[in-house]
């Protein structure tokens, strides 16, 4: 094969047409990271795209209000960093707990699909 006319790679994505048969009434989220995208076009083709169930919480939020996790341990983690000093581990942990409970209902199954190059 003439090597200037190999495929462009572009055409993936079969993990994500299944779990989209398997799942069709999960909600769909689409993750890029953000430096494929500082090029100068408005549009750019990702070649690869993986596809996996997740949770997302879906509620604004007050532990880090520019973030929508994604994760429970890194959403557990930041809820500790926010809490303010000087508590015991004790007051650390009822903190935590009743933080994570009150967000609880809020995490919802999904399929997250993320793009890049």
């Amino acid at each position: 094969m003439n090597e200037e006319k190999r495929p462009l790679g572009i055409f993936t994505g079969e993990q994500v047409r299944k779990l989209l048969a398997e799942h069709p009434e999960l909600p769909i989220l689409f993750r890029v990271c953000t430096e494929e995208l500082c090029g100068e076009w408005r549009y750019e083709f990702m070649s690869s795209a993986y596809a996996e169930i997740g949770e997302v919480l879906d509620c604004y939020q007050d532990v880090d209000e520019e973030l929508i996790f994604i994760d429970r341990e890194e959403f557990e983690d930041r809820i500790r960093d926010s809490l303010p000093y000087g508590l015991t581990d004790d007051e650390v942990e009822a903190e935590t707990a009743a933080k994570l409970a009150e967000y609880e209902p809020y995490w919802k199954k999904c399929i997250l699909v993320t793009v890049g190059n």
